[in-house]
C-alpha cells in the first residue's frame, strides 16, 4: 500500500525529470516499476505507456504551433509505429517474462553505453564550429516514406514489447531523412505520442492495464510535465544537463543491472 501511495511521487519526479531534459521516458517508468515496485513487466509497459502520452501531448501540440511537425514524414513514420506497437504488444504475450526482463536489462545497458559516449562526444567537441540547418525540408519521396516507415515500425516493437518511448529509432530515422534541429524535435514527440497510444490500445484489447496504478502514476508524471518547463527559466542550461545527465545515466545503468542480477 505505501508503494502504491509513492507512485504519484516518482512519477512527478520523473516527469519533470523528461520535461526538462526531453525525450519520452518510458525507459525510466518501466525500470522503476519493475527494479522499484516490484510489478510484473505486463503490467508496468501499458502503465509506462499510459504516462507519456500526456507529455508528449502537449509537446506535440506545441510544436505544431511553431509549424515545427514535418507532417508527411511524420504520419509514414507513425504509420509504421502503430503496426509496430501492436505488434510488440502481442510478443508480450509470446515472450515469458523472465527472458523479456534480461532483454530489456540488456537494452538498458546498450542505451546507457550510447548515452555515455554522447556525453562524451559532446564534451570533447563542443569547440568544433556548429553546422548551420538545412534551409528547408526534405521532401517527401517514395524512399524517404518508406525508411521513416521503417525505423517507426522498429520504435514501435520497442514501445509495444518494453513500454519505453521508442525514441532511439525514432531520433536515429529524423535525423538520417535529413531534418532540421527543430523538425526532429517536433516530429518525433508527436510520432511518439501516436506510439504511446497505439501501443497502450493493444495492451488494453489484451486485458493489462491496472488502472489504480495508471491513475496514481498519470497524476504525478502530468503535474511534472505541467510544472518543470516554467522552471526553465530559472536555471541555467549548462548547469542543469551538468546536474540531470548523471542522474539520468545512474538510472539507466544501475536499473538495468539490478534487472539482469534479478
Amino acid at each position: 500500500m505505501v508503494a502504491l501511495l509513492l507512485l504519484p511521487l516518482a512519477g512527478f519526479l520523473i516527469g519533470a525529470l523528461v520535461a526538462l531534459l526531453g525525450g519520452g521516458g518510458g525507459i525510466f517508468y518501466v525500470a522503476l516499476l519493475t527494479a522499484g515496485f516490484g510489478m510484473p513487466l505486463e503490467i508496468a509497459v501499458p502503465t509506462s505507456l499510459a504516462t507519456i502520452v500526456p507529455t508528449t501531448l502537449v509537446a506535440a501540440y506545441a510544436h505544431h504551433r511553431r509549424g515545427h511537425v514535418h507532417w508527411p514524414i511524420g504520419r509514414w513514420m507513425a504509420g509504421g509505429g502503430v503496426i509496430g506497437a501492436l505488434l510488440g504488444a502481442w510478443l508480450t504475450t509470446v515472450i515469458p517474462e523472465p527472458v523479456a526482463r534480461k532483454g530489456f536489462a540488456l537494452f538498458l545497458l546498450v542505451m546507457g553505453f550510447f548515452m555515455l559516449r554522447a556525453r562524451w562526444r559532446r564534451r570533447h567537441v563542443h569547440a568544433a564550429p556548429a553546422r548551420e540547418p538545412a534551409p528547408h525540408s526534405p521532401r517527401s519521396t517514395p524512399g524517404r516514406d518508406a525508411l521513416a516507415a521503417g525505423f517507426g515500425l522498429l520504435g514501435g516493437v520497442m514501445a509495444g514489447l518494453l513500454g519505453i518511448s521508442g525514441t532511439p529509432p525514432i531520433l536515429a530515422g529524423l535525423q538520417l531523412l535529413g531534418l532540421r534541429a527543430a523538425e526532429i524535435a517536433g516530429t518525433s514527440v508527436f510520432v511518439l505520442l501516436v506510439l504511446a497510444l497505439a501501443g497502450f490500445a493493444g495492451h488494453l484489447h489484451l486485458g493489462h492495464v491496472d488502472w489504480l496504478r495508471v491513475v496514481l502514476l498519470g497524476v504525478g508524471t502530468t503535474a511534472g510535465a505541467f510544472i518543470a518547463p516554467h522552471l526553465l527559466g530559472l536555471i541555467d542550461e549548462r548547469r542543469m544537463e551538468r546536474l540531470f545527465t548523471p542522474v539520468f545515466l545512474s538510472m539507466v545503468l544501475g536499473f538495468g543491472v539490478y534487472l539482469l542480477i534479478a
